[in-house]
């Protein structure tokens, strides 16, 4: 069971260093026609938001925590959650250029 933001971090961080470049591969196989780069699985490539100090020069998977909501009704209390996943990708018509999504 996952008790906390960290914890949920860290399990769509190893789920998407595990499949994020199979659906890569899918999409280029189902399209066709423009082939997107797999971006290596390793720590330097998927990454926390608070161990970018600055962008990195590559293609990258950013995780990080968008906004942590408290709500109350006075007996009970709700932490919501935004969580925000980045990927950044090579912009082969332009040189040193990335698409974000």
């Amino acid at each position: 069971m996952i008790k906390d933001e960290e914890a949920v971090l860290k399990s769509l961080h190893t789920y998407f260093k595990a499949n994020l470049n199979a659906n890569i591969t899918l999409l280029n196989t189902e399209k066709n026609d423009f082939t997107i780069d797999t971006i290596t699985a390793d720590d330097d490539h998927f990454v926390f938001g608070g161990e970018l100090l600055e962008i990195p020069n590559r293609m990258f998977v950013n995780f990080a925590i968008a906004d942590i909501n408290i709500k109350t009704n006075h007996t009970d209390i709700i932490q919501e959650i935004g969580l925000m996943i980045e990927v950044a990708m090579d912009n082969p018509k332009k040189e040193n250029a990335y698409f974000k999504s």
